[in-house]
């Protein structure tokens, strides 16, 4: 059954014939349901960072299935040579940021 899409899926199984020559066959139907689809995405804009500068950049968590995600785990730590960081959280589309912002790595976990 892998790589079937959304919907209904029928499965039949057949045994072969037993002693008495008797094959037995049994017919389920399995519902398939969509599913939630999540994305993640970091962007700074350049390529590069020159040593004492401003750095800023963004992570996009997105959930581009049906079904909503409680406690997805967003996770950031610190890169090396890094110091001073802060975050803030902007929710959109019905997300939710269970810390509006923080200091340090991020490890949250949020609703999508």
């Amino acid at each position: 059954m892998t790589g079937i899409g959304v919907g209904n899926c029928t499965v039949t199984a057949t045994k072969a014939a037993d002693a008495n020559h008797n094959p037995a066959t049994a017919t389920v139907e399995v519902s398939v349901l969509p599913a939630a689809n999540l994305q993640i995405s970091v962007d700074d804009g350049t390529g590069f960072a020159l040593p004492g500068s401003f750095v800023e950049y963004e992570i996009l968590v997105a959930n581009a299935g049906p079904l909503a995600v409680t406690g997805a785990r967003v996770q950031d730590p610190v890169p090396t040579g890094l110091s001073t960081v802060l975050w803030t959280c902007t929710p959109v589309q019905g997300a939710n940021c269970p810390t509006a912002s923080g200091s340090g790595g991020i490890d949250e976990l949020v609703d999508l």
